[in-house]
């Protein structure tokens, strides 16, 4: 819930963000609009981060959210970890779908980058395309909310699954009906939940697949995925439009892709069934010896 609301935010600061700097092209063009976006991010962030922001709930004299305890040195004593070790993790079928999770979903939500263009080929202005990518800035406030409740009340498994159905239907809809202004919306709102995924089912994921007990290193090593779908899928969208002409090729990749992930998610928790059926699942007390 707390990544969700961290998206969340994100999301609504682009939902006034996009119609706004979608007008700002239409009349000083992207360059101009470039360097004022970038001046005005510099000026909101800059202070945030050197008045506002602290490492830990110790610095603001409070306790972690949802810590009850007498003490914090207590509560790191009494918490349990349970998962499965990394050095057993790495060598799973799960752990290879996760990756392949990560890597799918940011390729596919790399895409929202070529949806202006997308929308502007099929006769819309920029202007009203900048407004259209608020719908998807509203999904994603949306989606981390929703995704974030729903991830820590029925699973990481059911919610990833939902999240690419989402997604898959929004993109059935931006091939059948780009020209339709509602339906481009609905379908941009959907798309717009499925992008929140990647800030709040992807770790959700990691966690319910592994558990917390080498979280950290399974994490960043399955992650690698996020970083080289946006290298690999950013510009294979480009030179997939430069051939044929047209987005409608990616598009289809894009729903064979949200099938591909569907799979993965099944096969992953099926994997991980079995691998506590084996007993490499187990857990342990911070504070430990062995720890």
């Amino acid at each position: 819930m707390a990544l969700g609301i961290l998206s969340a935010i994100g999301g609504l600061l682009g939902v006034f963000a996009q119609p706004i700097i979608g007008t700002l092209i239409s009349q000083f063009g992207w360059r101009n609009t470039y360097f004022i976006t970038g001046i005005g991010v510099l000026i909101i962030v800059a202070p945030i981060i050197l008045l506002l922001i602290r490492n830990f709930p110790k610095d603001k004299n409070t306790k972690a959210y949802g810590d009850t305890s007498a003490g914090i040195d207590s509560y790191k004593q009494t918490q349990s970890i349970e998962g499965i070790a990394y050095t057993t993790a790495k060598k799973t079928p799960a752990f290879f779908l996760l990756a392949l999770f990560f890597f799918i979903i940011t390729a596919i939500s790399s895409f929202t980058m070529h949806v202006p263009t997308y929308l502007v080929n099929h006769g819309q202005k920029v202007s009203i395309a900048g407004a259209m990518m608020s719908a998807l800035m509203v999904g994603v406030f949306v989606g981390s909310l929703v995704f974030g409740y729903l991830t820590d009340n029925i699973g990481a498994k059911k919610v990833g699954l939902l999240a690419m159905t989402l997604g898959l239907i929004a993109t059935i809809l931006l091939i059948a009906m780009p020209s339709f202004i509602v339906i481009v919306a609905v379908a941009l709102f959907l798309f717009g939940m499925f992008t929140s995924s990647i800030e709040t089912i992807a770790p959700a994921m990691a966690s319910a697949l592994f558990g917390s007990k080498d979280y950290s290193q399974i994490y960043s090593t399955s992650s690698i995925g996020l970083a080289l779908a946006s290298i690999v899928a950013l510009p294979a969208y480009g030179f997939i439009y430069d051939i044929s002409g047209s987005y409608t090729t990616g598009l289809i990749i894009i729903i064979l892709l949200f099938l591909a992930n569907i799979i993965a998610i099944i096969l992953a928790f099926k994997n991980k069934e079995k691998l506590v059926k084996e007993g490499y699942w187990n857990s342990r007390k911070k504070g430990d010896l062995n720890d």
